[in-house]
């Protein structure tokens, strides 16, 4: 999302502030929609006394302020282009289709078995039910309710804080998927950023935002499905892939857990053994997987945006073991090549973050500690064989 882009020449119309007051030199321009002022205050100036406090709260957008050295940095930024109209007929329908498709696979998982014909696709045996009733699929929403929030809390972490920092974003596309092809009826959501990330603060609240509010809903989620499953007198097929999900009455599906995720099952369900996953359980599984994929380091992922606001270019270190390790355990679980060549892909070959307009403005405090908790959350939810 970020782009090594110059400001654009040319006067801007300001009523709010005269930078030349604060400012011993500056730059302006307009990008994206959006008018950015950097400037070093005059020496002697702090951002928190007068007169500089008054001219920056006259500022009608978001600041970026920090001290380098004897001088003190700013970065100002507001919208000035109006957003497109969004299209919300749409986003709503694809919510409403993933809703229904997450719910239909639920009540599969809570064990309904329709009449109907079966169709065998690449050697599975698929339901296709005849006909189904209210109560066929009431069971279906432990599933659907408690994931389809998660989906929207992560969503909803990268929206709510772009549209703070007054970037163009679109609301959350869910992606609906039939349960003849998913075990849970989607593939998750997106939302689509249209205007650059300028800095590494930024870069920072934006990233951060979904995996930590997907993350932070997700763990409540785990420990309360995880509380109405159960241990089952059944050896799992690989102790690595113990968690079992049961479809439809078919042969069960079998799942592998990350740290966070065995621990929790260790403690409220059994230490050892295959676990019948209850499909609230299910749910809580799911979102911790998504968190993880999100915050793999590399690219243009979650993770590569956080990695690459606490540690700069130094991010594509990181980015290349991680892409070597996914290939690598591309052998116990194919997936993890398809999501390598992905990332890839997205960053045309490179698995470095793109750099961001200003590079100078540095993540400490508390945005620091919410990208270091987003590392943690990466290591306690990865599944080396999710299935």
């Amino acid at each position: 999302m970020g782009h090594n882009l110059t400001l654009p020449s040319g006067e801007v119309k300001r009523t709010v502030m005269a930078p030349e007051r604060v400012f011993v030199q500056y730059r302006e321009g307009i990008l994206g929609g959006l008018e950015i002022v950097r400037g070093t205050l005059h020496p002697g100036l702090d951002a928190d006394a007068e007169p500089a406090r008054g001219e920056l709260d006259a500022w009608p957008g978001t600041r970026f302020v920090q001290r380098v050295g004897d001088g003190t940095e700013v970065m100002l930024v507001r919208r000035v282009a109006p957003r497109p109209r969004e299209r919300w007929w749409l986003h709503a329908l694809l919510f409403a289709l993933t809703f229904a498709s997450v719910t239909v696979c639920g009540a599969f998982v809570a064990g309904w078995s329709p009449a109907g014909r079966t169709l065998v696709l690449f050697g599975a045996a698929l339901d296709l039910p005849a006909r189904a009733s209210t109560g066929d699929l009431l069971p279906g929403l432990w599933l659907s309710v408690p994931l389809c929030a998660i989906l929207l809390a992560h969503e909803l972490g990268h929206y709510v804080t772009a549209r703070r920092h007054g970037l163009d974003v679109s609301p959350p596309y869910f992606i609906p998927v039939p349960w003849l092809v998913s075990l849970v009826g989607t593939f998750g959501a997106f939302i689509r950023l249209r205007t650059p990330l300028l800095n590494r603060v930024m870069l920072m609240d934006v990233g951060a935002g979904g995996p930590l509010a997907g993350m932070l809903l997700s763990v409540p989620v785990t420990v309360a499905g995880l509380m109405l499953s159960r241990p089952m007198h059944l050896l799992p097929p690989d102790p690595g892939l113990r968690y079992v999900v049961f479809y439809s009455g078919h042969p069960y599906f079998a799942v592998g857990g990350g740290l966070l995720f065995n621990a929790l099952a260790a403690v409220l369900v059994a230490p050892h053994g295959a676990v019948h996953l209850h499909p609230l359980a299910l749910a809580g599984w799911f979102g911790l997987f998504v968190t993880m994929l999100n915050l793999l380091p590399a690219g243009q992922l979650d993770g590569g945006h956080v990695l690459y606001a606490l540690l700069g270019r130094r991010q594509v270190a990181v980015g290349t073991v991680a892409v070597a390790a996914l290939l690598l355990l591309g052998r116990g679980w194919t997936g993890w090549w398809l999501w390598a060549g992905a990332i890839l892909v997205l960053g045309r070959g490179r698995v470095s973050h793109p750099p961001v307009l200003d590079d100078a403005f540095r993540v400490r405090g508390w945005r620091a500690a919410a990208g270091w908790a987003c590392v943690a959350a990466a290591v306690l939810t990865f599944i080396p064989r999710p299935f």
